[in-house]
């Protein structure tokens, strides 16, 4: 009998080949959803396929404004840039949901969409905690601090199947305060997870944190 293979890959993780040159990652960006919206495992979401579009082209447009070195143009060129990142995001990861459900055929999928893939032998789980917040309908999240300049995505849902962006930005400290844009609901249940980028790569999900907001 062969012996167990320990390294096996469990999973595999779809990260965007996100070029640093911004006029060269809009193309990019605007290739990517075109591919989405032509394959049928997306029509669920084609509103945030529209959505994102719509904030690629705003992305783009203030690159060209800020390429003219106006005052100020570089500063809204940097704000579109983080709102595109963040829809991004949220694309991608209605993308790895569709590879988790179907290991065969997600290292197909993921190409089919210009996408690079890590191999995860193991669930990358970090530290994350979500708390009740200090405030009423808030929810304090704390990740884990580590060295560099790293970014950390929150993600909220009230039901472990349609997520939101919690909270985003450079602190390992934060606090969310809504979902989808509406205030958190006293008595609610609502579960949070969380992601490090560090250099534009992104760590696997941690683990889904269940908190009762008061």
């Amino acid at each position: 009998m062969a012996p167990n293979n320990t390294n096996a890959v469990k999973r595999l993780i779809c990260e965007f080949e996100k070029p640093s040159n911004i006029s060269k990652r809009v193309t990019y960006y605007l290739k990517f959803l075109l591919l989405m919206l032509d394959n049928p495992l997306f029509t669920s979401i084609a509103t945030l396929l529209g959505s994102a579009q719509t904030q690629v082209g705003k992305l783009n447009t203030a690159e060209i404004a800020a390429a003219g070195k106006v005052p100020g143009t570089a500063a809204l060129r940097d704000e579109e840039l983080l709102a595109t990142e963040i829809i991004m995001e949220q694309v991608l990861a209605e993308v790895q949901k569709k590879g988790d459900a179907n290991f065969a055929a997600a290292k197909a999928l993921f190409e089919s969409l210009l996408l690079k893939i890590r191999e995860r032998s193991t669930t990358e789980h970090g530290e994350f905690e979500a708390t009740q917040g200090k405030l009423s309908k808030t929810i304090d999240v704390r990740r884990q601090v580590l060295k560099g300049k790293r970014g950390y995505l929150t993600m909220i849902s009230i039901d472990k199947e349609k997520w939101f962006i919690g909270a985003f930005g450079t602190t390992a400290l934060d606090t969310v305060d809504n979902i989808n844009d509406e205030p958190l609901v006293v008595g609610t249940n609502y579960y949070l997870k969380s992601r490090t980028r560090y250099k534009n790569v992104y760590s696997d999900w941690s683990q889904i944190v269940e908190v009762t907001c008061i």
